[in-house]
């Protein structure tokens, strides 16, 4: 037999070895996890009902802990801490505050809040988002200094977890920071606007104060974009209204979208602040702007509203017919005025429109009553 040959033979035989070696592994690998996890399950349910019970107790706090001391890692350990993250107990607002002592006084803030001074990236993160969920204000410092961590996937977490947990004072600092991280591409405007939003009505104050002194377009548009997603006040209509004439065209925009909810719910404070905008050079501010007056149903914003049907783009013309139909009755003098315009283009695309918006409708209903129209 040739060398080659034999040595051919050889090399299968070591590739065969190795592939049984590996599925061994494998297999092994498989069976300590599925055992691992059957150990798991059973750690679970037995201090699932220990926790229960604690919980439940008349006097929960002057309980005592041992039955859930454990070594941080341990099977115990990770079956607690399931627990109260994956059967829901700290999203139950009849277990919150005992769930979040929990976290405390077994050692699992302190043993994330060390977690974040290590160099793996995902157990930092891990740690981040966990500290975010177990809702402790101590963590907040610490989790303050990961801010200057330029690595996007830690500062994602970071902002998400101090939006949730901060105090006013964190909450502002973080505010400040945020600006540096947008304009170094280190954070996006979409976590910023979600983690804020997240952090619900306790935010508005924070979001006014920052707005104060904020320069950073970007940054004022975003802030502007989250308080039209929480409940409105007179301050956050002021502040909307204020950046109305501003010249980035986001903040312009994000402040008409802050301004028809409040309007739903204090009323029209500020009547002729939208009429400027309708001649804006950007078209999707003018279709906000003319959205926003039809839901006044103000009948003197009929001509300014008028002058939008023949707007070069269709989504604004569209708006604009759907704002004079809100008015009903009072915009039918507007819509035969334009109706009799020498423009042929304008003539159709009012046409277009009022057929496209139901106006003519409402027409022939005025007409079955016996009123005159033409």
């Amino acid at each position: 037999m040739e060398l080659t040959e034999i040595a051919l033979i050889i090399m299968i035989e070591a590739v065969v070895v190795m592939c049984l070696l590996f599925f061994s592994l494998a297999v092994i690998r498989r069976l300590y996890n599925a055992r691992k996890y059957r150990l798991l399950d059973i750690l679970r349910k037995k201090y699932l009902s220990l926790l229960y019970n604690y919980i439940n107790a008349e006097n929960p706090i002057t309980r005592s802990l041992d039955p859930f001391q454990a070594h941080p890692g341990s099977k115990k350990w990770i079956a607690i801490e399931d627990n109260l993250f994956l059967f829901s107990l700290i999203n139950d607002a009849k277990y919150y505050d005992v769930a979040c002592q929990l976290f405390e006084q077994l050692g699992y803030v302190d043993y994330y809040i060390k977690a974040l001074n290590g160099r793996n990236v995902i157990v930092m993160a891990t740690a981040i988002f966990k500290l975010g969920r177990m809702d402790s204000p101590r963590s907040a410092k610490p989790l303050l200094a990961m801010l200057e961590f330029y690595n996007r996937a830690i500062l994602a977490a970071t902002v998400r977890a101090l939006s949730k947990i901060g105090d006013a004072s964190v909450l502002l600092q973080l505010m400040t920071k945020l600006p540096e991280l947008l304009n170094k591409s280190l954070i996006t405007k979409k976590t910023i606007n979600s983690s804020l939003v997240a952090g619900g009505p306790r935010m508005t104050p924070i979001l006014l104060k920052h707005g104060e002194t904020c320069k950073d377009p970007r940054m004022i548009a975003s802030l502007l974009e989250v308080l039209s997603a929480l409940p409105v006040n007179r301050e956050v209509y002021d502040f909307a209204v204020s950046h109305l004439g501003h010249p980035d065209a986001e903040v312009r925009t994000n402040a008409l979208k802050v301004i028809e909810p409040c309007e739903k719910a204090l009323g029209i404070l500020y009547k002729d602040v939208l009429l400027p905008l309708l001649k804006d050079p950007i078209w999707f501010i003018r279709l906000w702007a003319v959205r926003t007056l039809g839901n006044q149903q103000r009948q003197e914003n009929a001509q300014a509203i008028a002058s939008l049907v023949l707007d070069d783009k269709w989504q604004v013309r569209n708006a604009a017919v759907m704002a004079l139909t809100l008015l009903g009755e009072g915009a039918i003098d507007t819509f035969l005025t334009l109706l009799k315009s020498n423009d042929q283009y304008a003539r159709e695309s009012v046409c277009e429109e009022m057929q496209k918006t139901y106006f003519v409708d409402l027409l022939l209903e005025l007409l079955a009553k016996g009123r005159e129209v033409a």
